[in-house]
């Protein structure tokens, strides 16, 4: 690089002015006095005494700011990296409001629904949104903004990059921005805004000011209804227990018989109580039966279920808390039932049965203060 190159670079982003030419004039024949100096004094050759005043500059970045030269050129990328830098800094600060708002229900969703299948509804999942939020939030509000130096651009350059790799999809925004950002590009953003604040003081404004103003009233308006919503709107409670009674029967004998009842605990959430009580066996006496485990299936619900046992019948007693529309719960009821057990001398055995619409016998419902099925 030669020192009309490296000032070409200092002035690269600088509208040309009568002052900057000045300036670069100026700065061009004092880099060229100690060019000379270093060749008359210490016998260096034009090259060493150029490549020596370079090695002894600043870099084009630095030297820019040190000098008070603002980077006043913006390309499209430019422009575009200012607004989607502020537009990165509002979604993810209002989706952190909306996850810390919304936070019993994601909870639940995540954590604590026996409705969950798959990858995605697993405490994995909710844990990686709450990280991904939370490090998104601190990159576009500590990290993103301008630095001190170009190292230090370039040092907070990869941490965005970082934070936007490893928290992907939530940090798209923050990759992107850490993609585009630079030195630079930060220095043109910070004129940007000071450009912006002046036009918007000045007298006489141009309509796309007008514009924009009220495009950023209406979002911020827009917004502050939807968490205001959110803060100060309480959901409507349900209080109405629905009571499933179910009874299977070979012939005149009774196999299984109780009830489900769905009981609202919050939202559009309810608790399904189980009670249900097994008689007959295959030809299996109950009292004999050792280590019994059961698993069920309940609309799709999978249940590690509970039991007590006495001589004459198996007793169900279970709760699990799911989302499922309660009268598409009702419409579709089903269950399976699996046990297995272990009985007379290292024998062992399985037995299964299914419950469904046709072993209803009843639907009843009650509000929660008029009913025996809360549990404690």
């Amino acid at each position: 690089m030669t020192i009309k190159e490296y000032l070409n670079q200092v002035f690269a982003h600088t509208e040309k002015t009568a002052d900057t030419e000045a300036l670069r004039q100026e700065l061009l024949i004092e880099m060229k006095t100690q060019e000379e100096t270093y060749i008359l004094e210490d016998d260096m050759t034009p090259d060493e005494a150029e490549e020596e005043v370079l090695l002894k500059s600043p870099t084009p970045d630095e030297f820019r700011e040190e000098l008070g030269i603002k980077p006043n050129v913006l390309s499209e990328t430019d422009r575009f990296f200012s607004f989607f830098r502020w537009f990165a800094k509002g979604l993810i600060t209002l989706l952190a409001l909306y996850y810390l708002l919304e936070y019993s229900n994601i909870h639940f969703y995540f954590l604590e629904s026996n409705s969950r299948s798959g990858i995605l509804q697993s405490s994995i999942i909710f844990y990686y949104i709450s990280f991904s939020l939370f490090i998104n939030l601190f990159a576009v509000w500590f990290i993103m903004n301008k630095p001190d130096s170009s190292n230090e651009g370039k040092i907070r350059k990869n941490i965005l990059i970082g934070i936007g790799l490893i928290s992907h999809p939530i940090g798209l925004p923050t990759l992107l921005i850490g993609l585009l950002y630079d030195f630079t590009r930060m220095q043109k953003n910070h004129w940007f805004k000071q450009h912006l604040a002046s036009t918007f003081k000045s007298k006489k404004k141009p309509i796309v000011v007008y514009s924009l103003t009220l495009m950023m009233f209406v979002g911020i308006g827009l917004s502050g209804a939807s968490l205001a919503s959110g803060l100060f709107n309480e959901p409507t409670e349900d209080s109405t227990v629905t009571v499933i009674k179910v009874e299977k029967t070979e012939g005149d004998r009774v196999y299984q018989s109780g009830s489900v009842a769905l009981v609202p605990v919050e939202n559009d959430a309810f608790r399904v109580e189980i009670r249900l009580v097994q008689y007959q066996f295959n030809t299996v006496p109950i009292n004999a039966l050792e280590n019994v485990d059961l698993v069920y299936n309940i609309n799709g619900i999978e249940i590690e279920g509970t039991l007590e046992k006495n001589d004459q019948s198996l007793n169900i007693e279970d709760s699990v808390i799911t989302r499922q529309d309660r009268n598409s719960f009702v419409e579709n009821f089903s269950m399976h039932v699996q046990l297995n057990y272990d009985y007379g001398e290292g024998e062992a055995g399985e037995y299964e049965y299914y419950i469904g619409i046709s072993d209803i016998i009843g639907v009843s419902e009650s509000s929660i203060e008029d009913s025996d099925w809360i549990w404690n």
